[in-house]
């Protein structure tokens, strides 16, 4: 299910990413074994900091995530899924705001996968995130051209 949320949130910001020009699509990150819900949740709360950012440069306001310190142990794989899920809702919201349209709400179910899988998928969403952390850096203004262009 994480795999699925997670797939999810990278097609929405590869939806919002194809609002400027360039490459669109970032390099598969390696595959690295033996990863556990922690790293996933980890690289997750990550990405909810970088669209923070994207919101901040665009002059919104999104909630502050603040996962505090918890040991690997303590992590489940629902709380990867609960982070997940807050990127879908976010960036979903994003793309309203530029689009005027909800985002379909479709990503295939995988199967199996493990937090090795869920791990690399989210380093694919985290490379685009901060990718287009530096194209608002550098148009912030981007969301309202849209609006005004509808």
């Amino acid at each position: 299910d994480s795999f699925q949320q997670v797939t999810l949130a990278f097609h929405h910001a590869t939806r919002l990413r194809a609002h400027f020009s360039g490459k669109r699509m970032p390099h598969e990150p390696p595959f690295e074994r033996r990863k556990q819900p922690a790293d996933v949740y980890g690289r997750l709360v990550n990405c909810y900091k970088l669209i923070r950012e994207i919101a901040q440069a665009s002059g919104l306001e999104l909630a502050i995530l603040r996962p505090g310190k918890r040991d690997s142990a303590s992590v489940a794989p629902g709380d990867a899924y609960d982070v997940a899920s807050l990127l879908v809702s976010e960036l979903a919201h994003l793309h309203v705001m530029l689009t005027g349209e909800t985002p379909p709400d479709n990503a295939y179910p995988p199967g199996r996968k493990f937090p090795s899988h869920v791990y690399q998928r989210a380093g694919m969403l985290e490379s685009q995130l901060e990718e287009l952390v530096r194209l608002v850096r550098n148009d912030p203004s981007w969301l309202r051209e849209a609006s005004d262009a509808k």
